[in-house]
């Protein structure tokens, strides 16, 4: 699953992207279910607002003991990792919940990668929904 690290790197390279592709950047992420580790999972993120994700990056910074934005932003990924342990069972919910407000989208593909899907907490259920669906894109 993506890390707070993952979220800053698409800020930069979104930053640094061209005005004409601006909307069509995306981070996309391999990753291994322990449960069923011979079939990857494969998810992509993308920016739906980057001032609303620029500011809630600066308030993790500015909230986070560091001599630099390095070893920040280390701290910031060692204890989303400890927290995807506690979560390890269902890291889609646990980042959806996390970072839901930072205005990112969330994407997962099926087994042979041939369609998609956004992942949403269940509507009505807010920040703390306890149920992510797949809404197919294709």
């Amino acid at each position: 699953m993506f890390s707070w690290g993952d979220l800053y790197s698409i800020s930069e390279t979104w930053k640094e992207t061209k005005d004409s592709n601006k909307d069509v950047v995306v981070v996309m992420i391999v990753a291994y279910d322990k449960n069923n580790p011979s079939q990857p999972l494969v998810y992509a993120m993308t920016i739906n607002d980057m001032n609303t994700l620029e500011a809630k990056l600066n308030q993790d910074l500015a909230a986070t003991e560091g001599a630099n934005i390095d070893a920040k932003r280390k701290k910031l990924n060692d204890k989303q990792g400890l927290e995807y342990d506690k979560n390890k069972n269902n890291l889609e919910k646990y980042f959806l919940q996390k970072y839901g407000s930072y205005v990112i989208s969330l994407y997962n593909a099926n087994e042979d990668v041939s369609n998609w899907s956004k992942l949403d907490l269940a509507p009505g259920t807010g920040i703390n929904g306890s149920v992510v669906l797949p809404e197919p894109c294709n």
